[in-house]
């Protein structure tokens, strides 16, 4: 549940920290974990933690003329993923200092129920991102495993990446890996145990990942 009593839909961030605590527990390569009613396959592969997700389609659309009331410079393309619900991306210029966005307040829920993946191309197969959710109860989310699903299609549309190396811009920072696998995308990155349990950190240094 998020702070605003929403039940979280896909929580990448939780799921990817169970895998890792179960996995190593169990001393297991794989397992399958249940959230909700959906069934999320989870491996490692050496020093990372993966998840295994239907592929999202993202579907290129018109930048909505309200995102100029949240950010002062405009993103030069969007694109919907899902339904209403759901999420928005908005991509700005090649190298563009995401971390400058100034994060919208509970007003954009009038405007959209989407969530709102910002993003940035950085270099060859490397990505920004940023995620926010008021509507949901959640102004930024540090660590947004469902939204690297999302930007794994996106970016293979845009620049035919077949993996991504996304670093998010949030206040904790992370690093996530993406894969595509046909109809498929694994969302991966490594797990930092503390005190026995998982952190919020999905990335080896403080740098991490859930539509809310």
């Amino acid at each position: 549940m998020t702070s605003a009593g929403k039940l979280i839909q896909c929580c990448g961030h939780g799921l990817l920290a169970s895998a890792a605590v179960y996995l190593q527990n169990q001393d297991l390569e794989a397992c399958t974990l249940k959230m909700g009613d959906s069934f999320v396959a989870c491996h490692r592969r050496d020093n990372d933690f993966w998840l295994v997700f239907n592929r999202l389609t993202a579907r290129e659309c018109e930048v909505p003329a309200w995102v100029s009331l949240f950010f002062k410079h405009p993103p030069q393309r969007a694109a919907l993923a899902g339904d209403e619900s759901a999420y928005l991306v908005l991509e700005w210029p090649n190298g563009y200092p995401l971390e400058t966005l100034s994060t919208p307040n509970i007003d954009l829920q009038d405007f959209t129920g989407r969530a709102l993946i910002v993003t940035a191309r950085h270099s060859e197969a490397q990505i920004g991102f940023r995620y926010f959710a008021p509507q949901y109860g959640v102004s930024e989310d540090v660590a947004t495993g469902s939204a690297m699903r999302v930007l794994a299609d996106y970016w293979f549309q845009r620049c035919g990446y077949q993996q991504l190396r996304a670093r998010q811009y949030s206040s904790e920072g992370g690093l996530l890996l993406s894969r595509l696998r046909g109809g498929q995308v694994e969302v991966g990155g490594s797990v930092e145990m503390m005190n026995g349990s998982e952190s919020n950190n999905l990335a080896p240094s403080k740098t991490a990942y859930e539509h809310e």
